[in-house]
């Protein structure tokens, strides 16, 4: 795989190759820059629509063929697939914004969507927006997974909360997390 340095320059935008390594930024990590994120990273507003559109390009460039016959593994395919959105928030957050102080409520929210979200891509989810108190994730985008990542990311999320996810089983099994509940195994 060709290195972040050389496909900057082959951009002409050999400036900011020290910026996108500091950043751990890799050709894997590419896609899933957004021109806010290169906003904050001090790339200049020509140069971003220059990187955003390379990284275009790099989703249309040609995938080796996949070495099985499996037709949700082949990329030249179209396929309809199941997307799974799962938004989760912090139980009684309400409770908790009367009873602690405001720096320390953002440092409880800020280490609860952090820990949300390590637990989301462990599982191959993608958290799509932090809304308040909450994520929404998707599961199944950008690309398709056999698995249920979602189940699987609330599962882990039960054991690492404790009683919260106390809460989590019994709204599943009253039927507000039907996707949830549905695919217990």
């Amino acid at each position: 795989m060709q290195p972040i340095s050389e496909w900057l320059s082959s951009l002409g935008l050999a400036q900011y190759a020290a910026v996108f390594e500091d950043n751990g930024i890799d050709l894997e990590a590419l896609p899933m820059l957004s021109e806010g994120e290169l906003e904050q990273l001090g790339v200049l507003l020509g140069h971003r629509k220059k990187v955003l559109k390379a990284i275009a390009k790099l989703d249309d460039a040609p995938v080796a063929a996949p070495s099985t016959s499996d037709p949700l593994l082949d990329t030249h395919v179209a396929e309809r697939r199941q997307l799974t959105v799962m938004f989760c928030d912090l139980v009684g957050s309400t409770e908790l914004s009367q009873k602690l102080d405001p720096e320390a409520l953002r440092e409880l929210m800020r280490t609860y969507q952090q820990t949300c979200g390590q637990i989301i891509e462990k599982y191959e989810g993608h958290v799509a927006q932090y809304l308040g108190d909450g994520l929404m994730t998707y599961f199944g985008w950008p690309r398709a997974r056999r698995r249920c990542g979602a189940c699987h990311s609330c599962r882990t999320g039960d054991r690492r909360c404790g009683k919260g996810g106390q809460r989590t089983r019994a709204a599943a099994s009253e039927g507000r997390d039907r996707n949830w509940s549905g695919c217990r195994r």
